[in-house]
């Protein structure tokens, strides 16, 4: 009997529901409101960077002859002047030219694996270049005149020396195989003592050397003389 009302009252709750325009679904629970949650976009990555110091490299000396201290000097021997070198100490001294004639100014090459010098052996001052232990002594210079004060340029390339092939003595140039032999100065003394600028642009020179005073010049590695000079008491 119980079982009959309360299905007779829940029709008839329906009943009156429709009648009254009331969905029955709508009397169910609220179904929650979805709430959609905005998607952060990832933290960045802090990267801390790696600093790496790399030392300055340190700057190429020019090596004082041989590359390892060692001092080319010429010396009397029998009368005649030989080329020697040594270590700075002044020990393991070694004879590299072996002549009955002077041979003289010794010029290391930048790079210390060669040796230039003036030599009397073929009657007249002619220009040399040998290896650094006196081997393979070639002759750069042919004349009948004086080629004598070679030095290397800082790059290795060519050697300035002084000749007196065209009447006085003047500055001139060659590459350090002996070709393009090219005369730098023209003037009515004798000019000497050629000493290249460290960058290689340049090379200074004495005008008359020989006398008391004597003017130092400055000019391009080509020729070109600025008009600047310095007047100079005993530069010898």
């Amino acid at each position: 009997m119980k079982v009959f009302l309360s299905s007779m009252s829940l029709a008839l709750l329906m009943i009156v529901a429709s009648a009254c325009g009331v969905d029955p679904a709508s009397t169910a629970a609220p179904v929650p409101e979805q709430i959609n949650t905005p998607t952060l976009p990832p933290s960045p990555i802090l990267v801390t960077p790696t600093i790496t110091f790399t030392p300055a490299p340190s700057p190429t000396q020019t090596p004082l002859g041989g590359g390892g201290g060692i001092i080319a000097f010429i010396a009397a021997d029998d009368n005649d002047l030989e080329i020697y070198v040594m270590n700075l100490d002044g020990g393991s001294r070694v004879q590299l030219t072996y002549d009955t004639t002077w041979d003289c100014c010794p010029a290391w090459s930048p790079d210390g694996t060669k040796i230039a010098f003036s030599s009397l052996r073929e009657g007249d001052r002619e220009i040399f270049v040998m290896n650094a232990d006196g081997s393979e002594q070639t002759k750069l210079t042919f004349n009948s005149v004086r080629d004598f004060d070679p030095t290397w340029s800082p790059d290795g390339t060519k050697i300035a020396f002084v000749s007196n092939r065209d009447g006085n003595a003047e500055i001139y140039v060659m590459n350090a195989d002996g070709s393009g032999q090219t005369r730098l100065t023209y003037d009515s003394l004798d000019n000497g003592e050629p000493a290249w600028s460290p960058d290689g642009t340049k090379i200074a020179f004495v005008t008359n050397p020989t006398e008391h005073f004597g003017q130092i010049y400055v000019m391009n590695a080509d020729g070109h003389r600025p008009n600047s000079h310095k007047r100079c008491r005993n530069t010898r």
